[in-house]
């Protein structure tokens, strides 16, 4: 699993001139991206929408695979801006629903790594030994009581799938 940083972006970027010519990436800091990328560029490259999402490692897979069909050459793809923002709320959807599967073990990990906190500084805010910590983030088990006081360190609540 691949723990991203607290606020990360997937962008367009189009060509001054070009309509529904864009080019999809990622950054922390899309203004400092397009600068950077203007100073190859023979053209005025603009802006066209920067969508803040939790992972932009998976959102730009998504949509390069999502708009494949459209490539036109290394992250520049035939879509409209409008297409572009609609495809990033559709995915926003998607990951919403891939995390609500993932292991306990693995949510935890990521919002103690979103609150950029170590398991060193969540274990002296949750009365909990840093080891323990460990092994319940590497999925190694624990006891309920130890998850839900972790969760609840965290501002979390664990929610009971019905046992039959």
């Amino acid at each position: 699993m691949i723990i991203p940083p607290a606020i990360e972006y997937v962008y367009a970027v189009g060509q001054d001139g070009l309509a529904n010519t864009i080019k999809i990436g990622r950054s922390t800091d899309p203004a400092k991206r397009l600068s950077q990328m203007q100073v190859g560029h023979h053209a005025n490259l603009l802006m066209l929408h920067a969508h803040a999402c939790e992972n932009n490692t998976w959102f730009e897979q998504a949509l390069h695979t999502r708009f494949k069909k459209r490539h036109i050459r290394g992250e520049w793809y035939n879509v409209s801006t409008d297409e572009f923002i609609e495809a990033c709320d559709v995915l926003e959807k998607h990951y919403a629903a891939m995390l609500a599967g993932e292991k306990l073990c693995d949510q935890l990990l990521l919002h103690r790594k979103k609150q950029g906190l170590t398991q060193q500084e969540l274990a002296k805010k949750s009365g909990l030994r840093q080891a323990t910590i460990s092994k319940l983030e590497c999925g190694s088990g624990g006891h309920i009581d130890t998850y839900t006081t972790l969760a609840a360190t965290l501002g979390l609540t664990i929610v009971a799938q019905e046992v039959i």
